[in-house]
């Protein structure tokens, strides 16, 4: 009877089977039953084949007695080994091939009529090539790591080779995708470990896939309010910021590392691969500031400024000056006349818009009062049971005495240069004597002296 194993080579001690080699063995001979088995090994780099073969024989055959039954086998070699020899001998024993059948010429010397054990030395034998095939990458801008294979040679059995991470700044790496041109089998990868196929070659490309990383942003206000904090994608514009609110200054911008650095708007890039702060910058806002009087002819203010403008933060202040005895200041009010203070001085503190101060100064009685270039002299007198006002005007060196005025424009023009006005036209008024340059071809002596004034 025939049987035909299928062998699966594994490891035994004290030699290396070759990995990759099946070997098909059909025996044929004129026992009754019989178990045939074999390997192909290297031992100190020489190819050997070992056969095995269990008898169980039958009634009458004797040990020991030649040509009892001849055998016959195959051996299929795969994985692209060759096997050229056409004899193989051990000792007197020969192995003759007729394709890729062998036979005996001869039974094997069985003297424990159990069966035999053949190594027969191996020539001819060829192994398939190693070919060496390139591992490369494609990592967009990012690095691989410094154990990153850049090679791989083909093999008899599956290799996994392990591929560490690659990294790049400001993104999450996704895995890995392959490219492969080559012979054999698909090489595949799956967390971090490409795994070949055996008796594959072919240049192999692993493209990293990336993932923009997200940073959360948080804001010190540096003096003003505190927004909440955002998320950023790397790679994209920091998208609206918040705008802080500060008194008395006006928020300017955000900047990185301090309130000087690198100002950052909506549309700049977000180029820091971390978590990081952005720092409010501000400006002292500025008003206007005015001081003046109601009336420059009952009191004058100092540090008028004139709408000048101010630090918001900024500490101001004016000081009422009635004219004359004869006016007398009130107080200070707003545009809208709203009393601030009564104090002759008006301070302003911490601006917040635009501000203006008046001081309000009032006659007292019926004042008289000169403008440049005169001056005046007044008295009260009685006529005829009528009260009136006597005044006169003195010119200065080269100055004309032009009328009389009040300081809310009663209608004076009437009155002479020394002249009774009625105190009913003019009582807590102020009466000022109004004068003007004469020019230089006009001037004569019209300098008054002190018995001018009547």
């Amino acid at each position: 009877m025939a049987k035909a194993i299928k062998l699966i080579i594994v490891i035994f001690p004290l030699f290396v089977i070759v990995m990759g080699i099946s070997i098909l063995l059909t025996a044929t001979q004129s026992a009754k039953s019989e178990n045939l088995d074999g390997y192909i090994y290297i031992d100190n780099g020489a190819w050997w084949l070992h056969i095995r073969f269990d008898n169980t024989y039958g009634t009458g055959i004797s040990p020991g007695v030649a040509n009892i039954y001849n055998f016959e086998f195959t051996i299929e070699l795969n994985d692209n080994y060759v096997w050229n020899a056409t004899t193989a001998t051990m000792g007197d024993f020969t192995l003759t091939r007729e394709g890729d059948t062998w036979y005996s010429n001869q039974h094997p010397n069985m003297p424990d009529y159990a069966g035999f054990n053949l190594t027969f030395p191996i020539a001819d034998l060829v192994a398939p090539a190693v070919v060496t095939s390139s591992i490369s990458y494609n990592l967009d801008g990012g690095t691989a790591g410094s154990s990153a294979p850049t090679s791989y040679d083909s093999a008899d059995s599956l290799q996994n080779i392990t591929i560490p991470e690659p990294t790049k700044t400001g993104y999450n790496f996704t895995g890995w995708t392959v490219s492969w041109n080559g012979s054999g089998n698909t090489p595949t990868i799956s967390n971090g470990t490409l795994s070949i196929p055996a008796n594959t070659t072919g240049d192999i490309t692993l493209t990293a896939g990336w993932s923009a990383a997200t940073y959360t942003i948080s804001f010190d206000g540096n003096g003003g309010s505190t927004p909440s904090n955002i998320t950023v994608t790397y790679g994209s514009t920091y998208g609206t910021l918040p705008t802080p609110t500060r008194d008395y200054y006006t928020f300017t911008g955000w900047h990185l590392g301090s309130p000087t650095g690198e100002l950052i708007t909506s549309s700049s890039t977000v180029s820091i691969a971390e978590n990081h702060t952005l720092y409010a910058s501000w400006q002292v806002m500025q008003f206007n500031v005015t001081f003046t009087s109601n009336n420059s002819a009952l009191g004058t203010v100092t540090n008028e400024m004139n709408s000048t403008p101010q630090n918001a933060l900024g500490s101001y202040s004016s000081t009422a000056v009635a004219s004359s005895v004869f006016s007398n200041f009130l107080y200070w009010t707003d545009e809208n006349g709203t009393i601030i203070t009564t104090n002759p001085t008006c301070t302003i503190e911490s601006l917040t818009e635009n501000t203006i101060r008046i001081a309000v100064f009032s006659a007292i009685g019926t004042a008289v009062a000169a403008s440049e270039g005169g001056e005046v002299r007044a008295n009260y007198t009685t006529i005829d049971g009528v009260d009136y006002i006597h005044v006169s005007a003195l010119c200065a060196l080269n100055y004309d005495f032009i009328g009389w005025s009040t300081s809310d424009g009663t209608d004076l023009s009437a009155y002479g240069k020394s002249a009774d006005i009625p105190l009913s036209l003019v009582e807590g008024k102020l009466i000022i004597a109004n004068f003007e340059l004469i020019s230089n071809t006009n001037i004569n002596d019209n300098t008054n002296t002190e018995n001018d004034f009547v």
